[in-house]
């Protein structure tokens, strides 16, 4: 008997464990939120872990109140899915040209897409995400960068 109820529980257990994603609705699949890939040059500039990269997600187009930011000490920056669905991603990347660790004067900014002359007056464009697992982007930042001033 002990052993036919320990048999009814295991299979009880394991069905609820198979059922949990969908009881708490966990989405597995990325959809519209893809790894994304960008790669930096920055030519004769170094990027070490003096001379950073940073992205800065942003909640709008403004450039005012980001919510993410990570630092790279390598030209290759790697976003994973955000899940945000159709939320869209306004993102910034610097690039630390004096050490210092922070955004001042002589160091880079790029923002998406191609927002190079003015922080102030441009807005940022939102990434568009494709439906697939990887997205690559390439920027030259040594050719296309802002200054902040």
């Amino acid at each position: 008997m002990m052993n036919k109820n320990h048999n009814i529980r295991a299979a009880a257990l394991a069905i609820f464990i198979m059922a949990m994603p969908a009881v708490f609705s966990c989405d597995t699949s990325t959809g519209m939120d893809p790894y994304v890939i960008i790669d930096v040059y920055t030519g004769a500039f170094p990027v070490d872990a003096t001379h950073k990269l940073k992205i800065f997600l942003y909640v709008d187009s403004t450039w005012d109140l980001y919510y993410l930011t990570a630092s790279y000490t390598t030209n290759v920056i790697y976003m994973p899915p955000l899940n945000t669905g159709d939320y869209p991603i306004y993102f910034e990347i610097t690039y630390d040209a004096d050490g210092d660790n922070t955004e001042n004067a002589g160091d880079w900014y790029y923002g998406w897409h191609e927002k190079i002359t003015n922080r102030d007056v441009e807005i940022l464009d939102p990434l568009i995400r494709p439906d697939m697992e990887f997205m690559y982007i390439s920027i030259d930042m040594e050719a296309n960068h802002g200054t902040f001033l």
